[in-house]
């Protein structure tokens, strides 16, 4: 009798080795992998999912260290703030969504994710969830709400892939509650932070209609 043979790999399909075993992955359904790789849902603009060898995971990039030097930027984040941004025209469409990025050094950005894009990304991307996100745009913040001190802004585009991590993969502090006296004494210099209250809503006003110095029209509501 001949020495056995392996699964046989068939036309479409590829083999995955690991210094434990042989696993056949078809393109159309991913099988488990082994230990010696760490299986990532990602996904990318061709719609593609794939699987990362662990072995292969070494650098990731600083936020505070992001420039437009360069596009193939690897960032391990939690995703602290999640909100679209309503067309003036149509508030009940948007063409834009935003995410206020965290990495472990407590540094945030701002990332956002074109419309045309977006749909490849929401059944993926959650609020506060933690992500492995590479290969961005580098932009000037714009004229907007500022949200974070960072110079820059990432901007998704096709090249763009985003995978799944463990929640535990490093500790996320999503939140920066702010006594309502610190809030007070913020000064307009620092106006572009992020901050969180707890209270008790005591009172608030009816929403009026206002018009913003681009001449855009909005809403306002004051609560107490």
């Amino acid at each position: 009798m001949g020495t056995p043979r392996g699964p046989r790999v068939t036309r479409g399909q590829r083999t995955v080795k690991s210094s434990q075993m042989r696993t056949t992955l078809g393109l159309e359904k991913a099988k488990p992998v082994t230990s010696s790789f760490i299986k990532l849902t990602s996904i990318n603009e061709n719609g593609a999912t794939s699987y990362r060898p662990a072995q292969g995971i070494h650098r990731y990039d600083r936020i505070v260290d992001i420039t437009p030097v360069r596009l193939d930027w690897n960032l391990v984040v939690g995703v602290v703030r999640m909100y679209e941004l309503p067309i003036p025209s149509n508030p009940s469409d948007f063409y834009e969504v935003d995410l206020i990025l965290q990495d472990k050094e407590g540094d945030c950005i701002l990332c956002c994710i074109p419309k045309d894009s977006f749909g490849l990304f929401k059944t993926l991307i959650r609020e506060f969830g933690i992500y492995n996100m590479r290969e961005f745009i580098v932009q000037p913040p714009g004229k907007g709400v500022k949200v974070s001190s960072h110079k820059f802004k990432l901007m998704f585009f096709r090249k763009t892939s985003v995978a799944k991590l463990s929640m535990d993969t490093f500790p996320s502090s999503p939140f920066r509650v702010i006594p309502f006296p610190g809030v007070a004494d913020m000064t307009t210099a620092r106006q572009f932070q992020l901050i969180d209250c707890l209270g008790h809503v005591v009172g608030k006003e009816e929403v009026i209609d206002m018009v913003t110095r681009n001449g855009d029209p909005t809403k306002r509501m004051v609560v107490l």
